[in-house]
């Protein structure tokens, strides 16, 4: 009896020590389900938040560096971790999406130029010596005839009327410009030794027979519509003619050698060339009277409607460049070059407005945490966003946009396509190839911010409210930005699928740096 006492107490203590034991272990599990997992989880998440930051960081370097050298061709790529770390077997890693950007999301930088163009001026003469010009005829008390000699340099200014006969004759190494401002009107000009060498006319409807001898070299301007020039000479330079309109035709007759460079800018217009042992090279680029301006090179294509005949060397339609071997023959068998200028040297108007607009350059990295505040981590055109629930939106990463005094260096990259989506735990990987790069800086090519303009930057984006925050913060910008939406994505906590705020950024300055990268882009 006393043997089976003392094993009914120890099996006692053994079921009483096993009880003991598990209400221990569930203890640990309940205080490290409670505690332990969401504390190392929430680190977890947070880190993976950083891990994505710098992916999206180091990506958006890439991309800068890559433009900045014009390392067209290059191929980039950028993995990403889309799931955090997990604690097996309790908790499995938080899952993340890559996407495009929210539907609408646009930057786009906007100012107007001037200068390039500036039409001759009206008036009597500003300049000269009656020693050597004699006044042959005049309509209304105003000049349509004039006669100079010798060596004085003058600068005439015809603008009598429309509809009129006006000459213009000179001897010896004068020098002259002329000037013409009409309409339907027919101009004789005859030199003699390279007195006449600047002849700009506008207007349109306008007849111009032009004849020059001697070694100078005769510059013509011409603006406007169906005027006809008549080119000849003998044992000249040749010409350099600029010619902006639409329907105009230049026919030219040299013998004895000279050289013919025609520019022209317009629709319809024709050129002829002849003579003997001379040589011709033709540009044409297109040009929209209507959408005068356009920030698009060559304008709708419409110099393709522009022909060349007779012996011309080389042509450029659109700036496709035309080559024939030798000065003799047709545009029959030339063969073409395709290039496309850049923007500046498209606005040949007084005033012209510029606008580079990218509705690509953006995506977007959704983190689903658990134990973490979901969050966005944006690549928006080069900013690097984190936008969690109920907070508000950080510029981690800042813009590729500096203000210096009165100068401005803007980045605007565009993607050719709209990037696929990936979900999951995995890494996706992007891939980026550079396709172009194009440089403006202005001033530049006799071009101007017009005085007083502002260049304007303005990014539409779900994180205005980010920008905003960045930019009041930072000296360069503070009190130059502006948004354009609700309080609460200007301003207040970020919300998945929320509304668009515009962020405008006005910059007063006096010369800018635009460089626009585009990229090709595919998910792996």
């Amino acid at each position: 009896m006393r043997s089976w006492r003392r094993r009914g107490r120890k099996a006692q203590a053994s079921a009483v020590a096993v009880i003991l034991g598990l209400m221990l272990v569930v203890t640990f599990i309940a205080n490290f389900m409670a505690t332990t997992l969401p504390q190392q989880m929430t680190i977890n998440d947070v880190n993976h938040d950083l891990v994505v930051e710098n992916e999206a960081g180091r990506l958006s370097a890439l991309l800068v560096q890559a433009a900045s050298e014009s390392a067209v061709g290059a191929e980039l790529s950028q993995p990403f971790i889309l799931g955090s770390e997990g604690l097996p077997p309790f908790a499995p890693p938080d899952g993340g999406t890559i996407g495009p950007a929210a539907a609408g999301s646009t930057e786009g930088v906007n100012f107007t130029l001037s200068g390039a163009f500036s039409p001759p001026s009206a008036g009597k003469p500003n300049s000269g010596s009656s020693g050597s010009c004699t006044v042959s005829s005049q309509s209304h008390g105003n000049t349509t005839g004039l006669s100079c000699t010798g060596s004085t340099n003058v600068v005439w200014n015809f603008s009598a009327g429309n509809g009129l006969h006006y000459s213009v004759s000179g001897t010896g190494g004068l020098g002259a410009i002329v000037n013409f401002t009409t309409s339907g009107s027919l101009i004789t000009i005859g030199s003699v030794g390279g007195a006449i060498n600047k002849v700009y006319v506008l207007g349109s409807n306008d007849t111009v027979y032009i004849n020059a001898t001697g070694g100078a070299m005769v510059t013509v301007l011409v603006v406007g519509s169906y005027d006809t020039f008549n080119l000849g000479g003998t044992g000249g330079a040749g010409f350099n003619i600029l010619l902006v309109g639409n329907h105009d035709s230049v026919t030219t007759s040299l013998t004895g050698g000279g050289r013919v460079l025609l520019v022209g800018y317009g629709q319809y217009d024709s050129f002829t060339a002849s003579g003997t042992s001379s040589t011709f090279t033709v540009y044409y680029t297109g040009f929209n009277s209507a959408k005068p301006t356009t920030s698009q090179c060559p304008y709708a294509n419409s110099a393709l409607t522009d022909t060349v005949g007779g012996s011309a060397g080389t042509v450029t339609y659109n700036d496709t460049t035309y080559t024939n071997s030798g000065h003799t023959g047709n545009a029959s068998g030339w063969y073409y070059n395709y290039n496309n200028p850049s923007a500046s040297n498209c606005v040949f108007v007084a005033v012209g407005n510029i606008a580079e607009t990218s509705a690509g350059g953006a995506f977007a990295v959704q983190l689903r945490n658990t134990y973490a505040p979901q969050a966005v981590v944006g690549f928006d055109y080069g900013a690097i966003v984190l936008a969690q629930r109920g907070g508000i939106p950080l510029l981690v990463d800042p813009p590729y946009i500096s203000h210096v005094g009165t100068s401005a260096t803007i980045w605007v990259p565009i993607f050719t396509s709209q990037i696929s989506e990936a979900a999951g735990a995995g890494t996706a990987t992007l891939e980026f190839r550079l396709v172009s790069v194009r440089t403006h800086t202005w001033p530049g090519g006799g071009y101007n911010i017009t005085p007083g303009s502002r260049v304007t930057v303005k990014i539409t984006t779900p994180y205005a409210a980010a920008w905003m925050l960045y930019l009041n913060a930072t000296s360069a910008f503070a009190g130059l930005a502006s948004c354009a939406g609700t309080s609460k994505v200007c301003s207040g906590a970020y919300s998945t699928g929320g509304t668009l705020g515009t962020v405008t950024i006005s910059l007063p300055v006096t010369s800018v740096t635009v460089e626009v990268a585009t990229f090709s882009v595919a998910l792996t």
